[in-house]
């Protein structure tokens, strides 16, 4: 079979089982009501924000130049600084992406270990960045039920390594499922593994100031990752931790040592836009209100247990789901179709995140066409 042979034989398997996905531009985005993107707090709309990132480009210039490694300005120690002192931690390193933060340092972090002398715990739901990490690192992983404390209980009780480390996600991105944090620091100190804890999807939306899920017991948590590219409105991840492993990860993190520094602009967003996040308050009781309201129209089960602004409402097959992905954008509504192998084959659903601007009618208006495809 040639290599034009084996392409087209993938995509039209890929076709026969509604599973093909291709890329397209909305003509009327603006006008649309938008449910598909991850700009919760929609800061990156800000006046000042916005302002902000060009006053960095006009400075910095357009682009990174170079590795960090090799040296770059003092712009991108400032928004480390500012991002560890929001995570109590000595120091935070940024990375061009989450995903490059999560499969970097994971496996420079396991690297530390013997295979013989560390066993790992990853929620079954973890994020695939998370996973490569792991695969990257050659160690075998544990996986435990998505949030089942109980589960991970019984995992760690019949482990006899002599170090443990439990990576999970805060908020998961495809169920909007949320940990309870209370009970995972209340199971950290009984066993005292390691926590590895991914906020991707919690930085801008909880805790007191807006700083995660994490805020209450950040000086507990060894590691803690998140992103600029979700309600910050920016790009780019990071890893917060203590100052000798922020130096050990400059020296044999992959992602960070080989890649491009981010842009400027994207510095001088990110900086204006964490200081906006602790004033957020009333818009994210708002938010969460609206989730509320939203599952308030479908059962537990429909929706994955959701409990975050993030809700998957599960129609199970793939054609229909791609069918009300369809009816939605013909009635001004963009929203995205989650199939495998993003989710379980079996499991597609349409994903719906919330974001500040949306109204009851605009979930009105999302729910009356929905309901007609959930069976």
């Amino acid at each position: 079979m040639t290599l034009n042979e084996r392409v087209d034989f993938l995509i039209s398997e890929k076709i026969k089982n509604n599973q093909y996905r291709s890329l397209f531009v909305a003509p009327n985005i603006n006008e649309m009501i938008d449910f598909s993107h991850n700009d919760y707090l929609l800061l990156s709309k800000n006046k000042e924000v916005i302002e902000n990132g060009m006053f960095f480009i006009q400075k910095y210039g357009s682009g990174g130049q170079s590795s960090r490694s090799l040296g770059v300005c003092e712009i991108y120690t400032k928004l480390e600084d500012c991002i560890a002192k929001c995570k109590k931690k000595e120091n935070s390193i940024t990375f061009s992406s989450g995903y490059i933060a999560n499969s970097s340092s994971i496996k420079a972090i396991l690297d530390l270990y013997k295979d013989d002398e560390i066993e790992i715990f990853s929620d079954k739901l973890n994020h695939f960045s998370i996973l490569q990490g792991i695969a990257l690192s050659g160690k075998r992983q544990t996986r435990y039920k998505n949030i089942d404390l109980n589960h991970l209980e019984i995992l760690l009780k019949k482990s006899t390594k002599k170090h443990k480390i439990v990576i999970t996600e805060s908020v998961f991105s495809m169920d909007g499922t949320i940990v309870n944090i209370d009970n995972l620091i209340e199971l950290k100190r009984k066993y005292n593994f390691i926590l590895y804890l991914d906020e991707a999807h919690s930085f801008g939306l909880y805790g007191k100031n807006g700083y995660g899920i994490s805020e209450k017991y950040a000086d507990e948590i060894e590691f803690l990752m998140g992103t600029c590219s979700k309600a910050v409105g920016s790009q780019g991840g990071y890893l917060a931790s203590s100052k000798k492993i922020h130096d050990y990860l400059i020296n044999f993190a992959s992602g960070f040592i080989f890649s491009t520094a981010p842009n400027p602009s994207s510095i001088g967003v990110s900086l204006k836009a964490i200081e906006f996040i602790p004033t957020l308050h009333n818009e994210r009781v708002k938010l969460f209100e609206n989730a509320d309201y939203l599952r308030s129209f479908f059962t537990n089960a429909q929706t994955c247990n959701s409990s975050a602004n993030i809700i998957p409402i599960l129609i199970k097959d793939e054609n229909l789901t791609m069918k009300c992905k369809n009816d939605l954008f013909e009635n001004g509504i963009m929203a995205a179709a989650v199939r495998y192998p993003a989710v379980p084959f079996g499991l597609s659903r349409i994903r719906v995140s919330l974001n500040i601007s949306h109204t009851k009618n605009d979930i009105d208006k999302l729910v009356n066409i929905t309901k007609r495809y959930v069976r």
